[in-house]
């Protein structure tokens, strides 16, 4: 009997510990995101991006700190250098360029190792997520930041607020904000119509919004973790509460 007793008490100490180091790695594994410039080298133009994106992945990007041909340096909206990586393409013509997400990313700029001359830059600042600065950025608007871009200014979006003031953005959709005034052709309607699809489908190929969208899902599967991880420990420590009366007995 006490053999017995002995035996499930280890074996609820175990899987108690196994489980408790499961969710410490799972808590710790959250995917990273990176830039990802696609880069060519030709003889008539020298160095010119192809393309760049944000990419979600498991392993973290490191940056490169031996010296190379080019060096590429990633500038916050304050003009701060949050990171740097050197990089050399070695007679290739393409080259993907990986440097780590910041969220307070706006430009990377590339410049040449030899006589720090700017060879390129690039504006990234649409995969930035500074909301809550207090500075409307260029990216940023009433519809998608009403922390940093209030009713009535100008952010390239008709917010049609009733506040006493002309939103600048409705000065050619008058109707559509009643604290502006003047004449407004049929036409007017259509082109607002249009113009709200566009941004929709922008919105929908926004990277941003589909790294949100994967983020969002990764945490409802980590909260269904947690909670069969919470079941799972609450029935080990019965059983190693029963495991220990019986070890008295």
């Amino acid at each position: 009997m006490k053999k017995t007793s002995t035996n499930l008490f280890t074996i609820s100490l175990l899987t108690i510990l196994s489980i408790l180091s499961f969710t410490t790695t799972t808590a710790q594994e959250a995917p990273a995101q990176h830039y990802q410039i696609s880069l060519i080298k030709t003889q008539e133009q020298g160095l010119k991006v192809d393309n760049y994106n944000i990419v979600v992945s498991n392993g973290e990007i490191t940056p490169n700190k031996d010296p190379q041909d080019f060096l590429a340096k990633l500038y916050s909206f304050q003009g701060e250098i949050l990171t740097e990586s050197y990089f050399s393409l070695e007679g290739s013509e393409k080259f993907d360029l990986k440097i780590p997400y910041y969220p307070s990313g706006k430009i990377i700029k590339v410049f040449s190792s030899n006589n720090n001359t700017e060879i390129l830059e690039i504006n990234i600042q649409v995969f930035a997520q500074v909301c809550g600065d207090s500075n409307c950025q260029g990216h940023e608007s009433y519809e998608n930041c009403e922390q940093d871009c209030p009713s009535g200014q100008k952010d390239n979006f008709c917010d049609k607020v009733t506040d006493n003031i002309c939103d600048p953005d409705c000065q050619n959709i008058k109707d559509f904000d009643s604290d502006c005034t003047g004449e407004n052709p049929a036409t007017i309607q259509k082109e607002l119509i249009k113009k709200i699809e566009l941004e929709k489908k922008a919105t929908n190929n926004n990277p941003i919004e589909k790294i949100n969208k994967v983020i969002k899902q990764e945490d409802k599967q980590a909260n269904i973790l947690y909670i069969v991880v919470g079941l799972i420990v609450m029935i080990s420590i019965f059983a190693l509460v029963v495991a220990l009366r019986l070890r008295r007995e």
